[in-house]
């Protein structure tokens, strides 16, 4: 595994960088924490929009790919079910949709389909041209079919298309204020790939007997960028940095010049 930053490693490094002597004081939970914070989502945002042209994952963007199987919420009396964002959601990758190969339904957590006990029907989803995919993926219990993600003004005419209907094999996706919208209906469990959002980095520490900053590991939480993305952290640091000591400047010249117009 890739080595990761280490928040107290660039504490230690800013500081030997920059002249805090001269500078001024920067408070390990205040500037250094807010400026590591805002520097981690910018960058984050950043690569995801190249991520976006292209579509090639970057080595810096694998650490917040997240994959989970997740269950639909059933909505009833609509024509697509439910999926709320995950709680540290922040971009869309892509998404499938787990099929039993047997019956070509909608698979439920428990990796079975539901059945009308009288008729036998498959009570989840039940397509006509089902029998494609299953002769595709014979001799295996389930299968993953690709979920497309469209815009969500296309979603309704999708939805009620008489030649574009989605269907178990070809199910669609849309994004919207609480979530994702999903059809078509009872497809059960849906494999989720997604980014999720950096962690808020903290910088633990204690004082000693002489003010002196204790590092603390144990109440830190740390970027989980890589450790070769050191260097732009500490540019961006020192960026950061450079306008605290002008902005701190400012304000202390205009202090002055308040005080001498008493």
């Amino acid at each position: 595994m890739a080595a990761k930053l280490d928040m107290f490693d660039l504490w230690r490094t800013l500081i030997g960088n920059v002249n805090t002597q001269q500078g001024g004081h920067i408070k390990p939970q205040g500037n250094f924490q807010n400026w590591v914070n805002e520097i981690s989502q910018q960058l984050f945002r950043d690569l995801i929009k190249k991520w976006e042209n292209n579509q090639v994952l970057s080595d810096d963007l694998a650490p917040y790919l997240t994959t989970v199987n997740v269950t639909l919420s059933d909505g009833t009396n609509q024509g697509y079910d439910l999926l709320p964002f995950p709680d540290n959601y922040g971009y869309f990758s892509s998404c499938r949709v787990l099929v039993d190969e047997s019956t070509g339904c909608g698979c439920m957590m428990s990796g079975q389909p539901i059945f009308d006990t009288k008729s036998g029907v498959c009570k989840g989803w039940e397509d006509p041209d089902y029998k494609e995919i299953r002769d595709k993926y014979q001799g295996q219990d389930l299968c993953e079919v690709s979920v497309t993600k469209i815009p969500n003004q296309q979603f309704g005419s999708a939805c009620t298309s008489v030649f574009k209907k989605p269907t178990i094999k070809a199910p669609i996706i849309t994004q919207f204020e609480g979530g994702f919208k999903v059809a078509p209906r009872k497809l059960g469990v849906l494999v989720l790939d997604y980014f999720k959002q950096p962690v808020t980095c903290v910088f633990g520490y204690t004082l000693g007997p002489n003010d002196e900053i204790i590092y603390n590991p144990a109440t830190s939480v740390q970027p989980e960028w890589s450790a070769a993305l050191k260097p732009y952290f500490l540019a961006e640091l020192q960026k950061r940095y450079g306008m605290f000591v002008r902005e701190d400047f400012v304000y202390s010249a205009s202090a002055g010049e308040s005080m001498l117009s008493k």
